[in-house]
């Protein structure tokens, strides 16, 4: 037998599920604003890692480009048949070791930027992505050295009070081979440091990631090669990005995070939007640097999927880059004018 309530219970009842359904609803926005994207986009600049102390007017110069954010980079190195991660060495440069991070990420906040603190490990005469400890002695050695040299900047970090840690760079092979590692990393970390974390995955590595979900950002390094040719057109460029842009988008919303640049850039010589790595000995080529930078920006940059990105490099020292220079910073060139005024209208 069923309970039989009056006309005004029913309606006492009803306005008791509409209040339900409103807080319900108003709750889970509330907390889809929390792990949306930061108000203001990440428009940064990773920064060179001199090799002697500088000055905050050197940091603030760094403003000029309307960056919002610098990357400050601490890099370890390991060797061939080595599987030990090596920091904090007295050979390294300033910019390298622990003292000098911490006085870099000082200097930013002081200049008034964010930071994105970014341990990298080159892998001497090879890239980093190709490392591999060969057997299971060799991958716990190194599992215990490249904790230990995370664990080291997690706590600077978190002294520091850095708004994002990366805990790490391209190591395509060891995050497919080694995901447990990288999931207890994550949570050590967590335990030390409580702000936001991501991992750099190269343009060739990132749908092999089986950690995203344990990050706030997809980050990747967004040296996608669109075309090959010397001086490609801005329509090539744009029609290159088309696919890359769909499996991006997709990869966000799988995991319901946004995509951060942790790095993006180009030479300034020909074949800029190709396979830049290969890009030594190349002629000079500003103009094919700037229309990558173009490219990238019109295809990705108003998405609310990404978060913004670090355009590399800032280099330090007197007179960087400029219109003769063949390599990555975009200082001096006519990237530079681009970037600031993407970055400038973004910031308005």
């Amino acid at each position: 037998m069923h309970d039989i309530y009056p006309i005004s219970t029913y309606g006492y009842m009803n306005s008791l599920l509409l209040i339900f359904l409103f807080f319900s609803i108003h709750s889970k926005h509330a907390l889809q604003a929390q792990n949306a994207q930061p108000v203001e986009k990440i428009c940064g600049m990773s920064l060179e890692s001199p090799p002697r102390p500088i000055e905050i007017r050197q940091m603030k110069e760094v403003l000029e480009s309307h960056s919002n954010w610098v990357a400050v980079i601490p890099y370890a190195f390991s060797r061939e048949g080595d599987p030990q991660v090596y920091f904090d060495s007295e050979r390294q440069w300033w910019g390298e070791r622990s003292d000098g991070v911490a006085a870099l990420i000082r200097m930013a906040h002081e200049a008034g930027m964010q930071v994105m603190l970014k341990p990298q490990v080159w892998l001497m005469r090879s890239w980093i992505g190709d490392f591999d400890a060969g057997n299971d002695d060799g991958w716990t050695l190194w599992e215990k050295s490249y904790e230990a040299y995370i664990v080291n900047y997690a706590h600077i970090a978190a002294r520091e009070k850095v708004a994002l840690f990366c805990i790490g760079t391209e190591y395509k092979l060891a995050t497919k081979m080694r995901t447990e590692f990288w999931q207890k990393l994550i949570t050590e970390v967590r335990k030390i440091y409580t702000g936001k974390i991501t991992y750099a995955a190269n343009w060739d590595e990132y749908q092999d990631v089986g950690f995203w979900a344990d990050l706030d950002f997809i980050g990747i390094d967004a040296y996608f090669p669109l075309k090959q040719d010397d001086d490609p057109l801005m329509a090539e460029l744009t029609a290159a990005w088309k696919p890359i842009k769909k499996q991006l988008k997709q990869l966000s919303e799988t995991h319901t995070k946004p995509i951060l640049l942790t790095e993006y850039g180009y030479r300034s010589v020909n074949g800029a939007a190709g396979n830049q790595w290969d890009g030594d000995g190349k002629p000079l080529n500003t103009n094919a640097q700037r229309k990558a930078y173009l490219a990238l920006y019109d295809a990705l940059w108003h998405e609310p999927w990404v978060v913004g990105g670090f355009a590399w490099k800032w280099h330090f020292k007197e007179n960087a880059g400029g219109p003769d220079n063949v390599h990555y910073t975009p200082q001096g060139k006519p990237a530079m004018d681009v970037i600031k005024a993407v970055y400038r209208k973004t910031l308005e």
